[in-house]
């Protein structure tokens, strides 16, 4: 039974029960560096790795002089706090400690949500991450409505609206990387391309514009009905969304890998290895590429 492999409500409710499972996480070795210099990207992982002959697994920026870095080991994180803690960089000394692991957001949501509405959070069988009361809201049209809205944005939008939308907001990305101060000196036209980067060609319209991917990465998990579903999510695991929803009607997948769709959702609907869920890290399996 579906039941039976779920890890009880205490389990699932704890934003940090990942890092006291058995799968590997870097994030309880993990670091923040600050008061560090303006940098790129590029010139903070060389200096991690090549000069102070470190070996960080993950380094993530939050772009206000402080620096996260995970590490494999505790060997490696502590040997890292020993090097950077008091090491000068293009004159700034840095200040190194322990960071603290990042709550899961889908648990941590979903434990919030329980805090405030203690009747509003249930764990039953195959159950996805939609609210009960949620589940039971929506109609047939709003769930699609909703997944159409999370695959496709402007999918309510005229087609030639489309094409406005996206050229200004290519036109916003070309501006803030001419005033980006680490490439600003590169551009010297800027008055004759509209203060751009470059000149900015229109888009050319596609002939097609329903059925044309020809390549997809389906979900797998369970619908809003707590059934086992192979489709695309309602929306992103950090705003507390794990519900998989039927992407056949969608018009956007090409109809030949419908039917690929269709039969992998019947073959795991009857396989004893479930979809994966990524709030208790159990389970197999987790998405279709056709």
């Amino acid at each position: 039974e579906l039941c039976d492999k779920v890890k009880p409500e205490s389990t699932l409710l704890d934003p940090l029960s990942y890092t006291k499972s058995d799968e590997f996480t870097s994030e309880i070795y993990k670091i923040q560096i600050h008061n560090l210099p303006k940098f790129g990207f590029n010139d903070l992982k060389k200096r991690l790795k090549t000069h102070l002959q470190l070996n960080p697994h993950k380094i993530k920026s939050d772009k206000r002089h402080v620096t996260y870095v995970c590490f494999k080991n505790e060997t490696d994180r502590d040997e890292a706090i020993k090097k950077l803690n008091g090491h000068v960089w293009k004159g700034s000394t840095l200040q190194v400690k322990i960071a603290a692991p990042v709550a899961d957001p889908y648990l941590k949501k979903r434990h919030q949500e329980k805090d405030n509405e203690p009747s509003g959070l249930t764990v039953k069988g195959g159950a996805d991450s939609v609210h009960i009361e949620e589940q039971q809201r929506l109609t047939p049209a709003e769930a699609e409505a909703r997944l159409r809205a999370s695959v496709s944005p402007l999918w309510d939008t005229d087609y030639s609206q489309q094409l406005k939308i996206k050229s200004e907001k290519m036109k916003e990305v070309l501006k803030r990387v001419t005033r980006n101060s680490f490439v600003k000196h590169l551009f010297t036209n800027l008055s004759h391309q509209d203060g751009l980067a470059c000149e900015l060609l229109p888009i050319l319209p596609s002939p097609v514009t329903s059925e044309y991917r020809n390549k997809n990465e389906f979900s797998i998990g369970y619908g809003l009905d707590s059934q086992v579903m192979v489709g695309f999510r309602y929306g992103l695991y950090k705003d507390g969304t794990t519900a998989v929803g039927d992407c056949t009607n969608l018009g956007i997948a090409m109809p030949a890998a419908i039917p690929v769709i269709k039969s992998f959702r019947e073959f795991i609907s009857q396989s004893k290895w479930l979809p994966f869920r990524q709030e208790t890290a159990s389970g197999n399996w987790q998405t279709l590429t056709v």
